[in-house]
C-alpha cells in the first residue's frame, strides 16, 4: 500500500491537519473520519504539482499521446518493484507506491477472462469494447516508444529493454489504474475535452457508494470560469466532505455515478447487490432485439434507424422503464413499409415531436414485443445465475430483476 506518512510528506500535508485517515477495509482500504466533520467541509487540498495528469507529465515527455495514454505509460515505466513495492519515480514515486499491487479482480485481466463466456451478452459486449480501447491505446504507446526510445531511455530509473510481454503487463496495470481511479479535473479550454482527467493522491483511497452522502471535489477556478486553467500545472484539487455531518470513525465515500452493475463490473471490476427498488439497474438488449430485424424489410428499417441515430443502445431499466431508443426502434419494426395508411410518416412525426404515438395498434405491438424480450431475459437469467461465480451471478440477477419489473409494468 505504500507509506501514508511518506505520501503526506510528498503532498506537504501533516497528519495533525487531516480530519481523515486511510484504514484497511477487507482486501482494500477506505477513508475514515478522525474527528467530527461539519457538512461540506474542505478535507484536504492536493497541490497541482502532485496531481498526475497531462499537464504535470507533459514537460517530461515528447508530445503525441492522449492523457490516458501518457499517464498509463508513466505508471508502466515506474511501476513499484521489489518486496517493498516502492516506485523509483522521481516525480510521483510516493504516490505510485500507494497504488494497487495487482488488478487480478478486474475482468480485463487474463485471470478473469476465462469467465467471459458466462457473462450476460451485454456485459461481454461492453467488456469487449473496453478491451478494444485498451488495445488501441497499447498499440499507440508501442509506436510512441519505438519513435522516442532514445529520448525515453535517458529518463532515470527506467528500463525499456524488458520483454514485450513484461512491458505490456506493466502497461495494463497502469492503464487499469487510470481507468478505475482517474477523476474529472478541468485542464483544457472545453469541458468535453477527453484530457480533462487526473489521478489524485488520497482521494482514490475512497470507496464507492451507490446512494447516500459522499465526498465531492470543489469546483476549480478553471471550471468555475469555464476556461483552461491559468497556472502552468493547472489548479489544485480540494475535496469536500459530504453535505451531512460525519462522526469520528465513519467511512467517507465517493460515488462513481448512478451506473448499472454492467458498467461497474466492466469499468471498475466490482458489483453491488441488487435491491428491489434499484432504479440504476439496467439491461442492454441489443442481442435480443437486433435479430427481430432479420426480415424482408429489416435491412431497410435498420438503415433508417442508423440514419436517424436510433440503431442500438437499446435498454430496459429498473425504474422500471423502456428506453425511448428502444421504443422508437420497435415502433418502426411494427410499421409496414408498404405504407398505405401513412404509418411511416406518423413514425417520423414521433421523432420530431409532432405526434406522441403512431396508433393504438402499434403501441400494443411494440409493448408485446418488449414483454417477449423480457420473457427471454428471465428464462436466460434463471438458467445461468445459479451456475456462475458471485459477481457474475449478481449481473444475471440484475437482468432478471429489470426484466421482471418491466414485464409487470406492461402486463
Amino acid at each position: 500500500m505504500g507509506s501514508f506518512d511518506t505520501l503526506q510528506s510528498f503532498l506537504g500535508l501533516s497528519i495533525r491537519d487531516l480530519p481523515i485517515e486511510p484504514r484497511a477495509v477487507g482486501d482494500g482500504r477506505g477513508l475514515f473520519a478522525t474527528v467530527d466533520i461539519p457538512p461540506s467541509t474542505p478535507l484536504f487540498t492536493i497541490p497541482a504539482r502532485a496531481l498526475l495528469n497531462i499537464r504535470t507529465l507533459a514537460p517530461h515527455y515528447p508530445p503525441g499521446l492522449t492523457a490516458i495514454q501518457l499517464i498509463a505509460l508513466h505508471l508502466c515505466l515506474y511501476r513499484p518493484v521489489g518486496s517493498a513495492r516502492r516506485s523509483l519515480d522521481p516525480l510521483f514515486g510516493s504516490y505510485l507506491s500507494t497504488l494497487p499491487v495487482e488488478f487480478d479482480f478486474h475482468p480485463l485481466t487474463g485471470r478473469v477472462l476465462c469467465t467471459n463466456a458466462l457473462l450476460p451478452p451485454s456485459v461481454a459486449s461492453a467488456l469487449e469494447s473496453l478491451h478494444n480501447r485498451y488495445l488501441q491505446d497499447w498499440h499507440t504507446v508501442q509506436e510512441y516508444l519505438q519513435t522516442n526510445s532514445r529520448q525515453l531511455s535517458m529518463k532515470p530509473h527506467i528500463r525499456l529493454d524488458r520483454s514485450n510481454d513484461a512491458l505490456e503487463g506493466d502497461f495494463l496495470w497502469g492503464w487499469l489504474n487510470v481507468n478505475t481511479r482517474c477523476i474529472y479535473h478541468r485542464l483544457k479550454s472545453t469541458r468535453s475535452h477527453p484530457d480533462n482527467l487526473t489521478l489524485c493522491p488520497i482521494l482514490d483511497f475512497g470507496n464507492h457508494t451507490v446512494a447516500g452522502p459522499c465526498m465531492t471535489p470543489r469546483l476549480s477556478d478553471a471550471e468555475r470560469s469555464n476556461t483552461a486553467p491559468i497556472p502552468r500545472l493547472g489548479d489544485p484539487l480540494t475535496l469536500l466532505s459530504p453535505d451531512t455531518p460525519t462522526k469520528p470513525g465513519e467511512e467517507l465515500y465517493l460515488t462513481y455515478g448512478a451506473h448499472p452493475n454492467r458498467t461497474l463490473f466492466v469499468e471498475y471490476g466490482f458489483v453491488v447487490p441488487c435491491t428491489s427498488d434499484d432504479s440504476r439497474a439496467e439491461v442492454e438488449v441489443q442481442d435480443l432485439v437486433e435479430p427481430l430485424f432479420d426480415t424482408d424489410d429489416g435491412a431497410v428499417k435498420r438503415k433508417m434507424l442508423q440514419d436517424c441515430g436510433y440503431w442500438g443502445d437499446w435498454t430496459l431499466d429498473g425504474s422500471p422503464a423502456v428506453s425511448y431508443r428502444l421504443i422508437t426502434a420497435l415502433r418502426l419494426l411494427h410499421v409496414s413499409l408498404v405504407d398505405s395508411n401513412g404509418a411511416l410518416q406518423r413514425w417520423q412525426d414521433t421523432l420530431t415531436g409532432l405526434r406522441d404515438t403512431i396508433s393504438e395498434v402499434n403501441e400494443a405491438a411494440w409493448k408485446e414485443t418488449v414483454v417477449e424480450v423480457c420473457a427471454a431475459l428471465v428464462q436466460r437469467a434463471n438458467t445461468r445465475r445459479s451456475s456462475v461465480p458471485g459477481d457474475v451471478s449478481i449481473l444475471w440477477a440484475e437482468e432478471l430483476q429489470v426484466a421482471s419489473r418491466v414485464s409487470n409494468m406492461l402486463n
